[in-house]
């Protein structure tokens, strides 16, 4: 949780969403879902398109191509929101300060290191409707002999996302358990309501689920 870094990968593109919804987009806006052709991409290496797990072409809804994961889709959005505005959005909630994240379209599938204890926090923002919770720390407080408090971590407040744009966000990762990439879940024995992104890199080397059970109301700072 504190020493590995693992590629998130598709765990990434709720916060690439986030950040399109931030700007005005909506969950029903459709975006084109097939290949990629060379130079279509604002920057980066012109001949780069990613592929997608089955066969997908044409209009799709970025709630669709959320829940399906769809990697073009992905990349195209991402090539709206602005690589610069996409990295400094992760880097507000603690992702890539300690190692510099890529200035490449590979970062809107995840192509970077993370650490799984900033990763969880970072998610916080979805369930909690936009603010995020304290940075993550293991000793709360220690206290001597007579019980007095000698240390105490302070608790820093921070700001997280815009709060419109988390909750369209997590309301498109329910989708992703409801009918998604996730909808295996039920079969696998949750039965409460939940909301969560999957992930797998290349060889099932990694593979991630992140998310939440409880977002339905807002819990101040609470963690995952």
């Amino acid at each position: 949780m504190t020493q590995s870094w693992r590629d998130p990968s598709s765990t990434i593109k709720p916060f690439l969403y986030n950040e399109a919804f931030a700007q005005g987009a909506t969950p029903e806006d459709t975006v084109d879902s097939g290949p990629i052709h060379p130079g279509e991409l604002s920057f980066g290496v012109s001949s780069y398109s990613p592929r997608n797990v089955g066969d997908y072409d044409g209009p799709m809804s970025l709630r669709t191509a959320l829940e399906k994961s769809i990697n073009t889709v992905a990349v195209r959005v991402g090539d709206k929101v602005g690589i610069d505005r996409f990295i400094g959005f992760l880097n507000s909630l603690g992702i890539g300060r300690k190692r510099e994240l890529p200035r490449s379209p590979t970062a809107f599938l995840g192509a970077f290191g993370v650490r799984p204890i900033d990763w969880a926090a970072a998610y916080t923002v979805f369930p909690n409707g936009g603010p995020q919770c304290a940075p993550p720390h293991i000793v709360g407080q220690v206290h001597n002999y007579a019980g007095a408090i000698v240390y105490s971590t302070p608790i820093v407040q921070r700001q997280g996302s815009d709060r419109q744009a988390a909750s369209l966000t997590a309301d498109c990762l329910r989708g992703v358990i409801e009918h998604g990439t996730a909808k295996s879940a039920a079969s696998l024995g949750l039965k409460e309501l939940a909301m969560g992104k999957t992930g797998t890199t290349n060889s099932v080397k990694d593979a991630w689920f992140a998310g939440s059970t409880n977002f339905f109301h807002f819990r101040g700072l609470g963690g995952l």
